[in-house]
């Protein structure tokens, strides 16, 4: 197994450490994978409340909570962890969505309220559209050595 990574000074050793750490520290946390609709263009400004204003509703939607598998090495030879693979349906063709793109949602405190923060966020393109029944759409984050969401996998 390679050492080091992309010319970075971070071994694949450790970064499946740190990946560990991270996944030790977000079980048990309330993290929810979670769809926008296309009218909504985020920047690195926005927080929970803009994404949550422009959360998806079409019928038959809810966020999908994250689970995190065990950290990994991709075929680059990164330290990579896969989360949940999300499944959203739509169940008929009543409230249409375009989707723009998905966000993870962390709650911070419990409430009532709860406080959730908006991770990181990915903008799908071309948008998907759910306006009819029975669309669907599969969301995979995919969390680097770094803790960033490297990327997230769509499959529709």
């Amino acid at each position: 197994m390679p050492t080091i990574r992309n010319g970075s000074s971070q071994t694949v050793e450790g970064g499946l450490e740190m990946l560990a750490e991270i996944r030790a520290g977000l079980i048990g946390t309330a993290s929810k994978l979670r769809l926008f609709q296309s009218t909504f263009n985020p920047t690195d400004q926005n927080v929970e409340a803009d994404f949550e204003a422009a959360e998806a509703n079409f019928t038959g939607y809810a966020a999908v909570s994250i689970t995190w598998a065990a950290p990994g090495i991709d075929p680059t030879d990164g330290a990579t962890m896969y989360g949940t693979r999300g499944l959203f349906v739509a169940s008929d063709a009543v409230a249409p969505n375009t989707i723009g793109g998905c966000w993870i949602s962390t709650q911070t405190a419990a409430g009532p309220p709860a406080v959730n923060k908006s991770g990181q966020y990915c903008v799908f393109n071309p948008p998907v559209p759910m306006t009819t029944a029975l669309a669907q759409l599969f969301v995979t984050p995919v969390m680097l050595s770094d803790g960033s969401i490297g990327y997230f996998i769509q499959d529709n």
